[in-house]
Formats: C-alpha cells, sequence, structure tokens
C-alpha cells in the first residue's frame, strides 16, 4: 500500500510538473507572439508615418515644381519684355538719329538762309545806296534840265525879241541890209541853236522819264526785296525756334533712352538672378526627387517587411493556436490520468 501511494504520489507531482512546463512553454510562447505582434505594430507605426512624410515630400516638391514653372513662365515673361525694350530702344535710338540727322540738316539750312539773308540784307543796302545816288543824279538832271529849260526859254525869248527887232530893223532900215542878213544869219544860227538846245532838253526830259522809271522800278524791287528779307527772316527765325524744339525733344529722347537702359539693365540682372533660382531649385527638385525615390524604395522594402512580418505572425499564431490546442488536449489527458490513477488509487 505504501508502494502503490508513494508510486500515485509520484505520478501526480510527474503530472503537475508537465502541466506546469506546458504552461511555461505556452506562456512563454504568448509573449513571443505578443512581443512579435508589438514589433509588427510599431513597424506599421513607422511605416504609416513614413507614408504620411512621403505624401508630404510629394506634395511640397508638387509645390515647387509649381513655383517653378511659375517662376520659368514670368521668366520666359521677362525675357519677352525685355526683348520687346530692347526693340522700342533701338527704334528710339534709330528715330534720335534721324532726328540729330534733321536736326544738322535744318541747322546747315538755317545757317545758309541766314547767309542768304545777310547777303542779300548786303544787297539791299548796295541797291539802297544805288538808288539814292541815282535818286540824287535824277534830281540833279531835272535842275539841269530846269536851267535849260529856263535858259532854252530866255533864248526862245530873246530870240522872238531878235526876229521882231529883224523885221522891225528890215521893215525900217532897208539900207542896212548888209547888217539885217548878218543878223538874219545870226538868228538863223541861233534859231538852229534853240532847235538843237530843245532836242536836248527834249532828250533829256526822255532820258529823265526813263531814269524816273528805272528808279520807280528800283524802288518797286527794293521793296519786294525787303519784304523778301522779312519773310526770311521770320522763316529763319521759325526754323531757329522748330530746331530748338527738336533739340530739346531729342534731348528728352535721349534721357528716355537712358532710363531705358537702366531700367533693362536692371531687368537683365533680375533675369540673372532668377536664372540662377531657377536653377538651384531645379537642383533642389532634382535632389527631392531623389530622396522621395529612395523613400519610396524604404517604403517598399518596409511593406515587404511587414508583409513577411505578417506571414510569420500568422505562422506563430497557428502554431500558438496547435500548441494551445495540444496544452489543452495534454491537459485533459492529465485530468483524465490523475481522475483515472486517483480512482485506481483508492
Amino acid at each position: 500500500m505504501v508502494l502503490l501511494f508513494i508510486t500515485r504520489v509520484v505520478l501526480l507531482t510527474g503530472l503537475v510538473v508537465v502541466a506546469i512546463a506546458v504552461a511555461v512553454v505556452v506562456t512563454a510562447v504568448v509573449v513571443v507572439v505578443t512581443a512579435v505582434a508589438v514589433v509588427v505594430t510599431a513597424l506599421a507605426v513607422l511605416v504609416t508615418v513614413l507614408v504620411v512624410l512621403v505624401t508630404a515630400l510629394v506634395m511640397v516638391i508638387t509645390a515647387l515644381v509649381v513655383v517653378v514653372t511659375t517662376l520659368i513662365v514670368l521668366l520666359i515673361a521677362l525675357v519677352v519684355l525685355v526683348t520687346v525694350l530692347f526693340v522700342v530702344v533701338t527704334i528710339l535710338v534709330m528715330l534720335v538719329t534721324v532726328l540729330a540727322v534733321l536736326v544738322t540738316a535744318l541747322v546747315i539750312v538755317v545757317t545758309v538762309l541766314v547767309m542768304l539773308v545777310t547777303i542779300l540784307a548786303v544787297v539791299v543796302t548796295a541797291l539802297v545806296v544805288v538808288v539814292t545816288v541815282l535818286v540824287v543824279m535824277v534830281t540833279t538832271l531835272v535842275v539841269v534840265v530846269t536851267i535849260l529849260a529856263v535858259v532854252v526859254t530866255v533864248l526862245a525869248v530873246v530870240v522872238t525879241i531878235l526876229a521882231v527887232g529883224v523885221t522891225a530893223l528890215v521893215v525900217v532900215v532897208t539900207t542896212l541890209a548888209v547888217v539885217v542878213t548878218a543878223l538874219v544869219v545870226v538868228v538863223t544860227i541861233l534859231a538852229v541853236v534853240v532847235t538843237v538846245l530843245f532836242v536836248v532838253v527834249t532828250t533829256l526830259a526822255v532820258v529823265v522819264t526813263v531814269v524816273v522809271v528805272m528808279v520807280t522800278t528800283l524802288v518797286v524791287l527794293l521793296i519786294a526785296l525787303i519784304m523778301l528779307v522779312t519773310v526770311l527772316f521770320v522763316v529763319a527765325t521759325a526754323l531757329v525756334v522748330l530746331v530748338t524744339i527738336l533739340a530739346v525733344v531729342v534731348t528728352i529722347l535721349a534721357v528716355v533712352v537712358t532710363v531705358l537702359i537702366v531700367v533693362i539693365t536692371i531687368l537683365a540682372v533680375v533675369v540673372i538672378i532668377l536664372f540662377v533660382v531657377v536653377t538651384i531649385l531645379a537642383v533642389v527638385v532634382t535632389v527631392l526627387f531623389v530622396v522621395v525615390t529612395i523613400l519610396a524604395v524604404v517604403v517598399t522594402v518596409l511593406f515587404v517587411v511587414i508583409t513577411i512580418l505578417a506571414v510569420v505572425v500568422t505562422v506563430l499564431v497557428v502554431m500558438v493556436t496547435t500548441l494551445v490546442v495540444m496544452v489543452t488536449t495534454l491537459v485533459v489527458l492529465l485530468i483524465a490520468l490523475i481522475l483515472l490513477v486517483t480512482t485506481v488509487c483508492r
């Protein structure tokens, strides 16, 4: 009986030890599975965070691409604007050059006109002197003709008186025929002289008339020349005013061209800076694309690892389930054995 009791106690102790060992194994397996689940959960959270970060980086890179595209469009617009401004400045420079040539030509024309007006003024002055001399000469000729007319009139009166005297002498003094004949000859000669003087006076009158007509014509020409000189002076003054206005316009255009050149220089510097910025942004975007590619590869690897871990966890769960079933079966068998041994011992 004692041996049977000892045997029963040993069997029960062995069964208890086996049950404890099985419980320890099951607990260890559960702890391992829990640790693996925690690790897998942490990896899933990490992968989720990485996915969020990659999504944010993709959004940032998209925004940077939009910004770079906008900057490139603005840069193209600025290049077009600078090109248009260069064309406008070229046209303005050509216009200023043409205006400068026109102003130079107008200055030359005005100088020539001033020289012509000066020459005409000298000619008019000379003509005035000539007309004055001619007027003096005509006045002198008129005085001379008047004196000659008076002399001829006096001579005519004298000849008339002499003719009357001769007639009286012919009638009264017949005896003095020789003297009368001589006097007749003298009177005839005087008549011829008077006739010649009349012809001379008539010729001088014609000459004086012609001279008066010439002087009148010269006076009219002088008045016309004075009017022409006046008109030329007015035209020269207007041309001087026009040249002054054109010089002011050319100066203003030169200032505008200078300002446009400064603006174009500033725009060129801005365009160069924008080119540098766009180049830097392109490099940054390229680096970010590389980083995103690397992150995508890492995320893919993590997804593969998580998939593998999920498979491992599934296998572990299956194994644990199998172990639990086996342990449960063993426990049931142990309980059955204990009951059987207890029954047998009794």
